[in-house]
């Protein structure tokens, strides 16, 4: 199998594009990716020796011996819910994607406009839905006693 040449056709190809990019860069818009900045790099620099100081005050989150799914940075154990949540996350998504695709693509039921359901899976930073307080609790008391009478 001969590929020399092909391989030759793209490499040139390859170093005229970014030759022609670095020109135009230098009369107009900074191209670069987003990454590729001066103070993203640096805040990336600055935040690697923080998270190296965490893991070894914490130790390594990734080598923690628990069955119970934890929260990184404060290792809190997650709720049923959660677990819940993460196990079946990807096979949930996988359904509405196929329904998405099956709706709008395949059998044009709906257009492609319409919005999709959303998801209220309950997650690390959402706080479970807390009952109701003590105070609430004699105040109802109070009122069904004041009707009752």
């Amino acid at each position: 199998m001969v590929c020399g040449p092909v391989v030759a056709r793209v490499v040139n190809e390859f170093e005229a594009t970014v030759a022609n990019i670095m020109h135009s860069q230098s009369k107009g818009p900074d191209l670069r990716h987003h990454e590729q900045v001066k103070g993203v790099q640096s805040t990336f620099r600055q935040q690697v020796p923080n998270l190296v100081a965490t893991m070894q005050d914490m130790g390594n989150p990734f080598e923690e011996q628990s069955n119970d799914l934890l929260t990184l940075d404060t290792r809190d154990i997650a709720d049923d819910a959660v677990i819940a949540t993460v196990r079946a996350i990807e096979q949930v998504g996988t359904e509405q994607y196929n329904t998405f695709v099956a709706e709008r693509i395949d059998t044009q039921q709906k257009p492609l406009t319409d919005p999709k359901k959303h998801n209220k899976f309950p997650l690390f930073s959402r706080q479970s839905p807390q009952g109701v307080s003590k105070q609430k609790k004699r105040n109802y008391v109070f009122k069904t006693k004041l009707f009752v009478i």
